[in-house]
């Protein structure tokens, strides 16, 4: 803020503001060239950076309702921006049911899975080397069977 000699204020901002809305300017220019089909595909091969730089800048976007995007992960991880769909916001409002998101429905699974391990050991009278050998093949990828049966 700085006063004028006539009572006006101007306000300036600092460089670094001034470069985050460079930067943001320039994000929302790629992210709508890149994804002007609606759908925005970034790759590991792109670098890392940039798919996390595309995802900072579509969550500052997102809390500025200037969109609305959902990412669908796994091996083949793919953002799906919606610009301004009123349209299909309001129908997942009014039929929630209908909606679906797959890396979501991923997580949950991988969650239940791990609550019934841990149950699994704390309910159970095990040593505290089996308890290791136990989460060490679990972070394998090998899930006891009365684990698995209790899913």
């Amino acid at each position: 803020m700085k006063p004028l000699n006539n009572g006006q204020v101007t306000y300036q901002f600092l460089p670094a503001i001034r470069n985050y809305f460079r930067w943001g300017t320039e994000m929302f220019r790629k992210l709508k060239e890149r994804g002007s089909s609606g759908k925005l595909y970034l790759t590991e091969l792109q670098g890392g950076h940039a798919i996390k730089e595309a995802n900072i800048a579509l969550g500052v976007f997102e809390a500025m309702d200037v969109l609305d995007f959902n990412i669908s992960g796994g091996d083949n991880s793919q953002i799906y921006v919606y610009i301004n769909q009123e349209q299909a916001l309001q129908n997942i409002v009014n039929n929630p049911n209908s909606y679906h998101n797959s890396l979501l429905e991923e997580i949950a699974a991988r969650h239940k899975v791990s609550v019934q391990m841990l149950t699994y050991i704390f309910n159970g009278d095990f040593s505290s080397d089996k308890i290791w050998d136990l989460l060490e093949d679990y972070f394998l990828g090998k899930v006891p069977a009365k684990v698995q049966d209790a899913l």
